[in-house]
């Protein structure tokens, strides 16, 4: 007799089920079907087995499979939700739906906290049509209402208004616009104040107007120059006091620009800042410019800061801006991340607009839209919630990560392109730019750092298979693999970082002979090395040796922001040779181009991070007739396989955003991170079973 036993419990009930050991289930064993079939977990407990999740009718499947309910069932049937404090979104737990049953209830914009064991949904996705809620789900009235306000508040430019920003937002000279789209667009906004002090490019001009009428995301190829562009659109849009929110690198990029505009500005990362300084205290403090009735005032702070300082955020939560202005806003592309959540949350309290700034909106996935069309207002005005948007890109793979689905690119394209960002290429806004010219180095490395992570890993995996051998009294087999190589990615990493310091002497070798072979009878350079590193153990490497390299210096993170900024001056005045910068601390908001060589030592998985350094020479000023690009490549190692997986990415970024993402010099290799490890794990399960046999 197959039996059903409720264990009640507020967070997480769960039901114990009985049935015989060799119990069988349209003709295949029960458990395996139950394991295929249920919502949730199902595990052992010692006495019978226990499940966490049974699906959309709970009741209604137990009895179809045949069991008995040992009583009657009066809880933990529907998913049970609460609003979060923070008003943006409402939790919801599975309860004996189950997590595959109640993600499929909710969409794909439900994000599953692990650690809580709990889905956190979107507050617009409570309704996903505005008025009526999720079936099946239990919702608050507040919860409810706060749901409605979003879709009520949420306003869309009209009809008339939309076909002009669509021809706008690929537009680079207002003369390239009808008369009749440029007078909407003025009507709607209005012209640029006499005190502004930039004359802006034509391209410029056309997309602070197309921002400022509702295409928040201001997307333009890295290299184009978007701060005044979003400077210009937040003075259209009529605000009074400005939020510059950006990577620490430019903040003083930021305060210049800013004071250049004609905008008064504070900055927010000192120590010292504050509304009201203390009246008895000595030290010098930082307050927010004195509001103006002619123009706005701007502060300017650290997107790293603001999300380490919570009583930061609130300051600037109380000084309240009414533009908030987001620079790299990829950087927060990690929905529920600290640097996201403070950015969102700032703009939520302070109901300010958000212009969103970034030449790389996408690096790998439609889901890392969600923070950006949320931080815009674009989630409900677009596509009626963060739902839609993710139901229609992504897919959730077997361990429940979203990833990009081939089947809505072309609709993601023509969101995006209609309706939601301005993008113009640097081969339309400066089509004198020289080309870039990308080629792989192939290098003979000394491998002895590489083998010897390789052999590290090797151990770890062996200890793994004695100790799964033991436990089940076989080697695993390839789903079991496959798991255990999800789970141990960091192992890949490993393997990297081991490549990378691997070539660290080649790269010492190519800086000192491009020093020696550009320096000028007058101690300049012509042209001076970028060389970029990713690993902080390769950077670390490469960092002991810039200083016996005459002519040689470097960006690293943690560095002091003064230092820094007299780096890149005397960089571009060519005063440095070489000058060795890691992708995260230097790759974006900076302008290097006084360079017109560059050499990666490694690259990131990802081609917008890659897009991202190389613009630091690429863009408006470079005047070289070509800007080479060479990347170390050590056969043996990964680098092949990062290359190709370069390869595929790019292939989806160039379908829904367009743009230049085809970074990768060498795709010989079509492998996965997960498709080397899993086949590093078979070689050992090889080697045993020889063993074993021998």
């Amino acid at each position: 007799m197959r039996t059903a036993t409720l264990k009640p419990d507020r967070r997480t009930p769960t039901v114990e089920l009985r049935f015989a050991k060799n119990e069988r289930h349209r003709g295949r064993p029960l458990i395996d079907f139950l394991r295929k079939h249920l919502s949730g977990a199902i595990w052992w407990n010692g006495q019978a087995w226990e499940t966490n999740g049974i699906g959309a009718s709970p009741k209604a499947l137990l009895k179809h499979w045949g069991f008995t309910l040992t009583e009657p069932f009066d809880s933990g049937l529907t998913p049970v939700s609460k609003l979060s404090k923070n008003k943006r979104h409402v939790l919801v737990r599975p309860m004996l739906v189950g997590r595959t049953a109640c993600q499929e209830l909710l969409g794909l914009s439900a994000a599953w906290d692990q650690k809580r064991g709990l889905f956190l949904l979107p507050i617009a996705d409570v309704c996903p049509d505005g008025n009526t809620p999720i079936a099946g789900v239990r919702f608050s009235e507040e919860a409810l209402q706060l749901c409605r306000m979003r879709h009520a508040e949420s306003t869309s430019p009209s009809k008339e208004l939309q076909e002009a920003l669509v021809r706008a937002s690929t537009a680079i000279s207002p003369r390239h616009l009808s008369r009749a789209d440029r007078d909407l667009m003025v009507s709607t906004v209005g012209r640029l104040p006499d005190w502004f002090g930039i004359d802006l490019f034509g391209y410029q001009k056309v997309g602070a107007m197309a921002v400022a009428c509702g295409r928040r995301l201001l997307a333009d190829e890295p290299g184009v120059g978007k701060s005044f562009c979003s400077l210009a659109a937040a003075v259209l849009m009529g605000a009074r006091r400005i939020l510059v929110v950006s990577p620490p690198l430019a903040i003083t990029n930021w305060m210049r620009e800013l004071e250049r505009c004609g905008i008064e500005s504070s900055d927010a990362t000192v120590r010292n800042f504050a509304l009201l300084p203390p009246a008895d205290s000595r030290k010098r403090w930082v307050t927010p410019p004195t509001d103006r009735s002619d123009r706005p005032v701007a502060v300017v702070v650290a997107d790293s800061l603001l999300a380490q300082r919570e009583g930061l955020a609130l300051t600037l939560t109380e000084w309240g801006p009414d533009v908030v202005i987001w620079d790299e806003a990829h950087r927060g592309k990690t929905y529920g991340s600290r640097r996201s959540e403070a950015v969102l949350q700032l703009t939520h309290d302070c109901r300010a607009q958000g212009i969103a700034v970034t030449g790389t909106p996408m690096l790998k996935s439609p889901a890392e839209l969600a923070p950006l069309m949320e931080f815009t207002g674009q989630d409900v005005s677009v596509f009626g919630g963060l739902r839609q948007l993710l139901d229609h890109t992504c897919t959730l793979d077997r361990y429940g990560r979203l990833r990009p689905s081939r089947k809505g690119e072309d609709w993601l394209q023509q969101k995006l392109s209609g309706e939601v960002m301005i993008r113009r290429t640097k081969a339309q806004v400066s089509p004198q730019l020289p080309p870039k010219h990308r080629y792989p180095i192939y290098v003979d490395a000394p491998m002895a750092e590489f083998n010897r992570a390789h052999k590290e890993i090797n151990q770890k995996i062996d200890t793994w298979l004695k100790e799964w051998r033991k436990q089940h009294g076989a080697l695993p087999d390839h789903e079991a693999i496959l798991d255990y190589a999800t789970g141990n990615l960091g192992y890949i990493s490993q393997l990297r970082r081991a490549a990378g310091v691997c070539k660290v002497p080649v790269a010492e070798e190519m800086i000192a002979s491009h020093i020696a072979q550009t320096r000028s009878d007058d101690g300049t350079f012509s042209d001076p090395l970028i060389v970029w590193t990713h690993h902080k153990e390769v950077t670390e490497a490469l960092a002991a040796k810039v200083p016996d390299i005459d002519g040689a210096a470097m960006i690293i993170g943690g560095m002091n922001r003064q230092h820094r900024d007299h780096l890149i001056d005397e960089f571009q005045a060519g005063r440095v040779g070489a000058l060795v910068c890691s992708t995260h601390a230097a790759g974006v908001a900076i302008t290097l181009t006084r360079c017109h060589s560059m050499l990666f030592v490694e690259t990131d998985w990802t081609p917008g991070i890659v897009v991202q350094a190389e613009d630091r020479a690429h863009r408006t000023g470079q005047t070289a007739d070509q800007v080479s690009i060479g990347t170390l490549v050590c056969q043996g190692t990964l680098d092949p396989i990062v290359q190709a997986t370069l390869h595929r990415k790019a292939q989806f970024l160039d379908a829904t955003i367009g743009g230049d993402n085809s970074v990768y010099v060498d795709e010989d290799d079509d492998l996965t991170a997960t498709d080397v490890l899993v086949n590093l794990i078979q070689a050992r399960v090889d080697q045993m079973t020889s063993h074993v046999r021998g």
